[in-house]
């Protein structure tokens, strides 16, 4: 738990156009609680820039709080490179034997089954997509309203996720509903089971459709599903 209370900005400008007393705690500085995300911060831009400006306002506390426990220190570094990560290492395999990552996706093929590629490409990739939005989005730490992609991102999973959990089983209770109806009470007419077979048919369709539209949405967002 942190003493120091964060402060929520949508970018550094932001951050530092506002009034000193608004941004410090008792003198204390207090951080951005998360800041647009880029893959190279070298460049001007996120964490880097936010400490570059902040050396130059608080150089004390940069030093005590940021640079001796920042990758910057090269005894920090050394620390972690030769005590810390491996430690951290070896906890997580220790950890992921007992309780392995992606455990609906895990779960998709047994050793003692077989099943065809066709279709453990859809059952594999849903139960990524139920994994990541059940051990990651629910659970992070990450701001999904910090800008409009992720906060598309999140809804455009919710919505998925929903239609998967809810939808389609009402849609697989009803093709089922069907089929019982269309055998049960003796010789149905042909006539009628055409229009039960269209009706599961039309069903089936649907279903086959959203499933594709949700598996190609995947591939096209693929970047935001980091852990």
């Amino acid at each position: 738990m942190k003493i120091i209370p964060t402060i929520h900005v949508n970018n550094i400008e932001e951050y530092f156009a506002l009034p000193k007393k608004e941004r410090t705690w008792y003198g204390l500085y207090m951080s951005p609680r998360s800041l647009p995300f880029v893959w190279e911060d070298g460049g001007g831009f996120g964490w880097s820039k936010f400490y570059g400006q902040l050396k130059e306002e608080f150089p004390i506390q940069y030093f005590f709080r940021y640079w001796l426990t920042s990758f910057d220190n090269p005894i920090t570094h050394s620390v972690y490179q030769c005590l810390i990560w491996p430690y951290q290492n070896f906890k997580n395999a220790l950890r992921n034997f007992w309780n392995p990552c992606c455990p609906r996706w895990r779960k998709v093929l047994p050793k003692t089954q077989y099943s065809d590629i066709s279709n453990l490409i859809v059952d594999s990739n849903l139960a990524l997509l139920r994994d990541f939005y059940y051990e990651e989005v629910l659970t992070s730490k990450v701001d999904w309203d910090s800008t409009e992609e992720l906060k598309t991102f999140r809804n455009d999973i919710e919505k998925h996720i929903y239609w998967l959990d809810e939808e389609s089983k009402k849609n697989d209770e009803e093709i089922s509903n069907l089929i019982q109806e269309a055998y049960t009470g003796g010789k149905t007419p042909k006539d009628k089971f055409q229009t039960f077979t269209k009706k599961i048919h039309d069903l089936e369709n649907k279903k086959e459709k959203n499933i594709d539209k949700i598996l190609k949405w995947m591939i096209t967002n693929r970047e935001y599903f980091w852990t």
